[in-house]
């Protein structure tokens, strides 16, 4: 039976099988032959032949059109120097830890600080709004304590370039904190900051980066100073998902004309998921100006 049925449909072959490789070719301009970044509209073959349908949007979790997010998340913590990455355009990305600071100097200082929240949204491509909340504070010095909540940080970052030949990774960071604080911990003032933050990709594990930073903050006799910081962060990858960091960072030009402050400080990060990174990390103080110790925890998750 079955040599019958092949010699009575042997004239048929070559028309079937001009019409699968004119379906495969066809096949291959869907979004999931080209890749998760095509636009196309999808297509579907059934016994009539192909019919187009209306691409499916990428959606965040409360329905809004969204960009991919194929690959691993680039948290902002846990070390002090901030990406050159932007949230793509309709993602939500939450950061938040603790941190324990304790400084021995003359004023013997042990601070506990969470959430650290860091809400990061972004608005279009290579462009996030950010809105950051250090939380609260909870500060113990012989013969004075703090406890509240602190002031709130609005900005944005701009990615302005891509790294090409021996060009970084550019990007722009404005913000300002708004005094929302409890009375112990508020400014009373609005304190903007400017940063301009670079990346190098020295080879797909290993990437240096840095940031450097001009701020106007309010001085204790209601008055303003000008502020520098910069930092430099040396990053690998471990493994697929763990990875590692050693960085210096510093503050330049403090209130009153004390000297600058010199810090080191180390961490890992671990991607549980493209979307869910955990971290950890500590320093120390490199001269007196500077806190003694620091170490903390977080997690930095996106939708």
């Amino acid at each position: 039976m079955r040599s019958q049925n092949r010699r009575k449909t042997s004239a048929w072959l070559p028309a079937i099988a001009m019409r699968r490789v004119m379906l495969t070719v066809v096949a291959m301009q869907t979004p999931a032959a080209l890749g998760d970044g095509a636009q196309l509209n999808s297509l579907r073959i059934g016994n009539g032949g192909v019919e187009r349908q209306p691409a499916k949007q990428r959606r965040n979790i409360f329905g809004i059109r969204a960009g991919l997010i194929g690959t691993p998340l680039v948290g902002d913590r846990p070390d002090f120097t901030e990406s050159t990455e932007a949230v793509p355009f309709g993602r939500v990305q939450i950061e938040m830890g603790y941190t324990f600071t304790y400084d021995g100097g003359g004023d013997s200082l042990r601070e506990h600080t969470a959430p650290e929240l860091l809400v990061r949204i972004g608005l279009v491509e290579d462009i996030e709004f950010r809105l950051g909340w250090v939380g609260y504070i909870h500060a113990r010095q012989p013969g004075d304590k703090r406890d509240g909540a602190s002031d709130i940080e609005i900005g944005a970052k701009f990615k302005l370039v891509d790294q090409r030949d021996v060009a970084p990774h550019f990007a722009l960071l404005i913000s300002t904190s708004a005094p929302t604080g409890s009375s112990d911990i508020t400014t009373n003032q609005y304190n903007p900051k400017v940063g301009l933050l670079w990346a190098y990709d020295l080879s797909p594990r290993l990437s240096l980066a840095g940031n450097v930073n001009f701020a106007w903050p309010s001085a204790d006799n209601g008055g303003r100073y000008f502020q520098q910081s910069a930092s430099v962060s040396l990053a690998a990858g471990l493994t697929e998902s763990l990875g590692a960091y050693v960085e210096y960072f510093g503050f330049f030009g403090l209130d009153g004309g004390g000297s600058p402050s010199h810090s080191f400080n180390t961490g890992v990060t671990c991607h549980i998921t493209n979307n869910f990174q955990i971290d950890a990390r500590v320093g120390l103080g490199l001269n007196q100006a500077a806190d003694d110790l620091f170490a903390g925890i977080g997690m930095t998750v996106r939708f």
